[in-house]
């Protein structure tokens, strides 16, 4: 009973650090809780064909579903997944010759694992510790995403635990093996190691976890603060554009004057007043667009953007259509969209983007759409997944919108055209 108890809290354990470990350097496929699932149903597999008994067969299936684990959970090449698995299992096993040959220097041969409980357990919570620790120094080595990089004083107790864990199994168990143990001495040993290594992957959970949370509320109060920028920069534009409205009613007045100096033969200083009036920046007056100030600015502005990487804009904003929303809501939801709609439409041949938002009985349907070269790809949540060159930017935008969206108690519906590669993104707000 000692051993069957301690083969499957191994296994568990393995299960835990190979998800710590791909979690750490790839993004998951699943959801956390998923992904846990599927490595622990992987490490079952492998418990039942330990009963084989043969070394090659345990190597060889560890191997095989680890990297089957990987591909599956994660988002990451099979070349990769291949190598990361290679290297979990060349340290897995090191890490129990290494503890074997340990044991050995306590009085054991260096195969009484096979026979003898206390060896047995010191083997199993000893090398496990070990292997969390090459786990966490070569995630660390190889994760490609510098966000998850710790601070030295991290990294220090990372290591430090499962070493000082290590120490402390080998010192209990050594002390232990004095005697035979019998059933209710095995299982309190038993208890009390594998406790050792299970504190150590429930810090790291933990860790990964707060890590995990807080890297999510640093994107989302960036993402606010974004919304809340884009919203001064457009009011700042609206109140340009008034200034604008101003001098364009004056204009009769200054063509009078500048009338008045020509007629008087005055023409230097008809020159100076002419040069004065062509710095008022309300001189760089553009299209209107919509009534709304604050979209007004936001449509001139990717309209600009579209016309400079040649992408054909078109929009139909009818009039008081977007009135029951917020400024920085506006912001978030038109910038969000337009963005989206412009990185898909510039890889695509004939590129363009069309834009509408009418009235519709008691409702508003605001609809955005784009040329698009393929299907979009969706996680496993059903998110569409970013194509910006830093994959920690992937899915805030579009969580943004369906913020806006709930906000206003609306409903959206997306979906890709294949024949004409056309995406279309499509909101519904209830006037009520």
């Amino acid at each position: 009973m000692t051993r069957i108890i301690s083969f499957i809290l191994t296994y568990i354990a393995e299960a835990l650090i190979a998800w710590l470990y791909f979690d750490y350097i790839y993004e998951r496929r699943r959801k956390a809780y998923l992904a846990l699932l599927m490595y622990l149903a992987g490490y079952g597999v492998l418990f039942g064909l330990q009963f084989f008994g043969s070394v090659i067969v345990n190597i060889g299936a560890f191997f095989a579903v680890t990297t089957a684990l990987a591909l599956f959970g994660h988002r990451c090449k099979v070349r990769t997944a291949i190598f990361h698995a290679a290297f979990l299992t060349f340290i897995m096993a090191g890490s129990e010759i290494l503890c074997d040959l340990i044991i050995s220097r306590f009085g054991h041969g260096f195969a009484d694992y096979q026979t003898n409980n206390s060896a047995m357990i010191a083997l199993m919570a000893s090398s496990k510790l070990l292997y969390l620790l090459l786990s966490l120094i070569g995630a660390r080595i190889f994760s490609p995403h510098k966000r998850h990089r710790e601070e030295p004083k991290m990294m220090i107790l990372f290591c430090a635990l499962p070493l000082l864990s290590s120490i402390l199994a080998f010192v209990l168990i050594q002390t232990a093996s004095k005697t035979e143990l019998n059933a209710s001495s095995g299982m309190m040993i038993v208890l009390t190691v594998f406790s050792l290594l299970i504190v150590n992957l429930l810090f790291l959970v933990l860790y990964n976890y707060i890590q995990h949370t807080n890297e999510e509320y640093l994107a989302l109060q960036l993402s606010q603060q974004k919304e809340e920028a884009d919203t001064a920069y457009y009011q700042a534009l609206q109140k340009q554009a008034d200034s604008q409205r101003i001098l364009i009613h004056d204009m009769k007045n200054h063509l009078s004057v500048m009338d008045g100096l020509l007629e008087s033969g005055n023409l230097k200083e008809l020159k100076q007043y002419l040069a004065g009036l062509m710095k008022d920046p309300a001189l760089t007056q553009k299209a209107r667009k919509c009534s709304d100030p604050i979209l007004n600015m936001i449509l001139l502005r990717f309209a600009e953007e579209c016309e400079n990487k040649g992408i054909a804009f078109q929009c139909d904003v009818r009039e008081n259509t977007v009135s029951f929303m917020d400024a920085p809501s506006i912001t978030t939801l038109f910038g969000n969209l337009l963005s989206n709609a412009m990185e898909a439409a510039e890889q695509s041949e004939d590129p363009n983007i069309e834009l509408s938002v009418t009235p519709s009985q008691d409702s508003v349907i605001l609809s955005v759409a784009n040329t698009c070269a393929e299907p979009p790809k969706k996680d496993e949540t059903g998110m569409l997944l970013t194509t910006k060159a830093d994959p920690s930017l992937h899915g805030f935008g579009l969580k943004a919108i369906n913020r806006i969206v709930r906000r206003y108690h609306g409903d959206s519906l997306m979906r890709y055209d294949s024949e004409q590669k056309r995406f279309c993104f499509v909101i519904r707000f209830p006037l009520s």
